[in-house]
């Protein structure tokens, strides 16, 4: 017997964050939410949602019901696991405008990751970020791994998000410049894609999306990029005439 998904909402709803007066709640959710907005600059996510998911991140849960589709597989134990976090984490003592987002998540499944391939293949892309943070990101090592756990929640669900879609899911998450600052997501984003070895990034007329990539071997990812690359220089680029100049030259 698997409890189905939409089970996973009704746990946070009863179990996690129970909902003694609806009006009364919902009234505070469109707070928190107006409040949201206000830092963002713009609403990333909305008083329904929050509503339902509270307080779990909107975007967060729905990354996590696409993962027990996948990669978690069990759906009772990700309902388990969710109420367990919650006493053991002490997630209703938080402030109440921090929210469970994906890179809580992935601490939380981390277990469960590890007992299937797709789960061991993204533990191991983010433990060689992990390891690679100062040279990747040197001085924003925890928000650049903060943001990879991220990237390998999307991952195991097979989800990719545009930049907006990520600074969303992380809303309410412990370090607020992640979602409140634009430039700092998405120079965090660029360094892994270009420095850190698993994250690919399409382009895209509505935003560019960022994934983790374990299905191909380092030498296709490394083929990959040097096309993209090349596909991105002009010809007018001045380096694309050093590199010719420096080809050119006889060796010594």
């Amino acid at each position: 017997f698997t409890l189905d998904l939409s089970s996973i909402e009704w746990v946070v709803q009863h179990k996690v964050a129970p909902r003694r007066d609806r009006d009364a709640f919902g009234a505070a959710m469109a707070q928190l939410c107006a409040r949201y907005a206000e830092r963002a600059g713009e609403e990333l996510i909305s008083s329904a949602e929050l509503t339902a998911s509270y307080p779990v991140n909107p975007l967060c849960l729905r990354a996590l019901r696409r993962a027990a589709e996948t990669c978690l597989s069990r759906t009772r134990s990700v309902a388990r696991l969710l109420q367990q976090a919650a006493r053991e984490r002490g997630w209703l003592g938080l402030p109440a405008d921090r929210l469970i987002t994906p890179e809580v998540v992935f601490d939380v499944f981390r277990d469960e990751l590890a007992m299937s391939a797709t789960g061991r293949k993204h533990l191991g892309a983010y433990e060689a970020v992990r390891a690679n943070a100062s040279r990747i990101a040197h001085g924003s090592e925890a928000d650049l791994t903060a943001v990879m756990k991220t990237l390998c929640v999307l991952g195991v669900g097979e989800l990719r998000w545009t930049e907006q879609m990520v600074r969303a899911s992380l809303v309410g998450c412990e370090e607020a410049s992640l979602w409140q600052d634009t430039e700092k997501l998405r120079a965090l984003l660029q360094a892994l894609y270009l420095r850190g070895g698993y994250v690919e990034r399409t382009r895209r007329e509505d935003g560019d999306e960022y994934f983790v990539e374990v299905s191909s071997s380092a030498a296709e990812r490394l083929r990959e990029r040097l096309g993209a690359l090349t596909a991105e220089l002009g010809a007018d680029d001045s380096r694309v005439l050093r590199a010719a100049l420096a080809a050119c030259r006889e060796p010594g």
